[in-house]
């Protein structure tokens, strides 16, 4: 092995070498496993080496990379394959079934290479039984084959039959697949019928391949291992780099042999860096799968990219990707800017360049904040594409990624590009339209906004129009150090890249940056363990914060509007949307009512700001009035005017008697009497009332106090002459009563007076039960 990438065959490499030795570190012979997608790749390689033989013609494979095999200090005692030896294990296979059909070369008529015996040159060290396998089956089995031989018999079956064959034989996968293979190879050979096959195979330069000798490039145990422990089973990949190469030799020669070349040295450095995290046991699994997903990604990319596929998210073929030599260039391209940045910076340390990840509230004022939904794997985008399919979001950040290194933007530039990038995507989340059949028309603003280093022109876009202007604003209309300073502020996690309802509010910049800063004052690191506080203390008389929608705006008898319910609907407040009316109070109220997270009001105190007949009160004083689980945050008022206290809680943004939905004062009341609905119950469609099971009585607050029903006479009148509260018959409904404060409450509020009339209720029901029962006892005895 002399010179560096020699064209040979297998015949003239056993006449070169004196042997051929599969070392221990070597995978099993995989070709002969029982799987689709193996036996595809099996049968076509066949074919390949079988058409060439027939129409005497030159099929060239990939390299064979080899190192010397060392013995007693003599490094010319032969070849160790690093890589090819499936196929060299196939050709040897060929060869010797060969010698089956045409037996009477054995010696060496017909002036070819090699004899029989040089067969045994080629050895297995995965397993001593491979190697004995081999060396009874060119020797013994074969002689005892031949006699019996014919197109009617299976040669896996003879060979299986014969006394040389040990039964521990069965226990090599090796073994196993060799038989498989010799199997596939009779039924092939039977279909071309090519006479003296050993003779062609052996005199002729059919069947070639480059013979690639590494140890001028100094062999290492590192990249022995790195180059050859790729895994017990041929892989996806290794199936899918079959059919890719194929491809593209089919259009460029050249092309292929440059991808090939790559795949197996510069760009499997990328996987190899990605898959270290592994175990060493799964370290080679993981970067064939790793690879084999990066392209199905970038293959997805340019299903979109190139409007091969617009709406549905699919893998891309083969034949759909690569179709011309443009095609196969953009292809390198991407897998060479990876490359680059691997060598350079390497993946982890150039993504941190310009991102990260965060728990806190506060934003850095440096790097891009990612608020992407999968932040919990915190990988580069080029690491989540080894992982699994990226989602749109993701794609994006990939491709602009890849456009910034494939111009040479410098650092300040791709700062600034992948920051309204990510300001346009994460409006794009927020609006719930970051879909596929949207992928083609983000990746056209990508290429707009890389080309004019950050700013993205008037006129339509797929990103989201109002996002669109806003990015482009700052970026005109702030001065460079003002643009940098407001970066701060977008990585704030309730603002989320949008700062526009802010912009409008406040239009000189100076007044923009105290407000800003008082913003991340309040909302600071600490604000979540205060919701419940910050949510309360936005209600004021003089002041209502909750915002609506245009189609709120045309209801005509009744109010709805949206309230902060959860933490993670906060940003949906501070945040600039189209479809939100009433955005601006909710400024004013931070702005001109709050100081610090320190001063704000315990629910005791805030909610003797209002009376006891407003919702405020309520929803101020009990956390219930609050459901924390609805997706809304939606309240509604059949009369807000006339009856504010009758406040309902809606499970959607709808209110009707067929929706899910509470009276907030009645969902509060079973709350306070929690008890798992054994004693009081709550219906929770169309603002029903709440229910004391035992005895039937139910309440529901109205603007006048509690509507009681109540069929016991008894329980009734034992109500009556209280001092606190009032009873009273309503007209035209039998066995309804409104229950009220006799005076002016100071001390209560109609929970409180709920729960005095229950108590009452129950005391009632036990004196009544028990005069049933002494009654009872007095007539047994008269």
């Amino acid at each position: 092995m002399n010179n560096i990438g020699k064209l040979t065959t297998f015949s003239r490499l056993l006449n070169d070498e004196s042997v051929i030795m599969i070392p221990k570190v070597q995978r099993d012979y995989a070709y002969g496993r029982k799987e689709n997608k193996v036996e595809e790749v099996l049968d076509g390689m066949l074919t390949t080496m079988l058409d060439a033989v027939a129409n005497n013609s030159v099929e060239i494979f990939d390299f064979v990379y080899g190192g010397s095999f060392v013995k007693r200090n003599d490094t010319g005692a032969g070849l160790i394959p690093l890589d090819g030896q499936q196929r060299l294990t196939t050709l040897f296979l060929l060869h010797w079934y060969a010698s089956v059909v045409q037996p009477v070369v054995e010696d060496g008529e017909e002036n070819t290479i090699i004899t029989v015996d040089s067969l045994l040159k080629f050895r297995y060290e995965t397993r001593q039984s491979a190697t004995d396998f081999i060396e009874a089956l060119i020797r013994d089995i074969r002689n005892d084959i031949i006699p019996k031989y014919s197109e009617h018999k299976n040669i896996k079956e003879m060979i299986m039959d014969n006394p040389k064959y040990l039964p521990s034989y069965d226990a090599d996968p090796t073994i196993v697949s060799m038989l498989n293979v010799l199997e596939q190879i009779e039924k092939k050979c039977r279909e071309y019928n090519i006479d003296k096959l050993w003779s062609k195979l052996t005199t002729r330069d059919n069947i070639q391949f480059y013979s690639l000798s590494l140890d001028k490039f100094g062999l290492t145990d590192d990249l022995y291992i790195k180059m050859n422990s790729r895994g017990k089973k041929l892989t996806e990949f290794e199936i899918f780099k079959s059919d890719l190469e194929k491809a593209i030799k089919r259009i460029s020669t050249d092309l292929k042999d440059e991808v090939s070349n790559k795949i197996d040295n510069a760009w499997i450095d990328i996987l190899w860096t990605y898959a270290q995290s592994c175990d060493d046991d799964n370290i080679v699994k993981k970067a064939d799968d790793g690879f084999m997903q990066m392209f199905k990604n970038i293959f997805r990319l340019e299903l979109f990219r190139r409007g091969i596929e617009l709406k549905k998210n699919r893998q891309a073929t083969i034949d759909e990707i690569i179709t011309d030599e443009d095609s196969i260039r953009q292809i390198i391209s991407m897998f060479d800017t990876m490359s680059t940045i691997q060598k350079t910076s390497g993946i982890t340390d150039y993504w941190k360049q310009y991102f990260y990840f965060d728990d806190n509230v506060i934003g850095q004022d440096s790097l891009i904040r990612l608020f992407w939904l999968r932040q919990q794997s915190r990988k580069p985008v080029f690491y989540l594409a080894m992982d699994g399919d990226l989602s749109v979001p993701e794609t994006v950040y990939f491709y602009t990624i890849y456009l910034l290194n494939k111009h040479k933007k410098d650092e300040l530039t791709s700062l600034k590009c992948l920051r309204v990038i990510r300001n346009l995507v994460t409006a794009n989340v927020r609006a719930n339209s970051a879909r596929y059949d949207m992928l083609a028309g983000f990746m056209q603003d990508a290429e707009e906004i890389v080309q004019n280093d950050g700013l993205i022109s008037e006129g339509n876009h797929t990103f989201v129009s109002t996002a669109c202007e806003e990015e482009r604003y700052k970026v005109l209309n702030f001065t460079p150090e003002e643009y940098s300073a407001l970066l701060k502020y977008e990585n704030h996690n309730l603002l989320q890249g949008s700062l526009m309802l802010f912009i409008n509010k406040y239009e000189d910049h100076n007044i923009l940056f105290q407000q800003l800063e008082h913003f991340t004052h309040i909302f600071n690191n600490q604000s979540p363990d205060y919701f419940d506080i910050i949510r309360i203390n936005l209600l004021f008389d003089d002041v209502e914060y909750a915002q609506y929608d245009p189609n709120m705006e045309r209801d005509e008898n009744m109010t709805r509007r949206y309230f902060i319910h959860h933490g993670n609907d906060l940003s949906q407040f501070f945040i600039k949307n189209e479809r939100r009316r009433n955005q601006d109070a909710i400024l004013d109220i931070i702005a001109n009512k709050f100081t610090s997270l320190e001063n704000l009001e315990e629910p005791h105190q805030k909610c003797r700001q209002f009376s006891i007949k407003s919702w405020q009160y309520y929803m101020a004083k009990y956390r219930s009035a609050n459901r924390e689980d609805t997706s809304y945050g939606c309240y509604a008022w059949d009369d807000k005017m006339n009856k504010p206290i009758e406040m309902v809680i809606l499970n959607s943004s709808y209110h009707s008697n067929y929706n899910i939905e509470w009276k907030m004062l009645n969902h509060i009341l079973v709350s306070e009497l929690c008890d798992d609905n054994v004693r009081y119950s709550l219906d929770p469609h169309a603002s029903s009332p709440f229910v004391m099971n035992k005895c039937g009585v139910t309440l529901s607050i109205t603007q006048d106090g509690w509507l009681m029903t109540c069929n016991n006479e008894n329980v009734v009148n034992c109500l009556y002459n209280n001092d606190t509260y009032s009873i009273a018959n309503v007209e035209g409904e039998d066995n309804t009563y409104l229950v009220d404060f006799k005076y002016d409450a100071t001390e209560m509020d109609y929970i409180d007076l709920a729960k005095m009339v229950i108590n009452n209720i129950e005391v009632a029901l036990e004196s009544t039960k028990q005069e049933d029962s002494e009654n009872y006892e007095d007539r047994l005895h008269s």
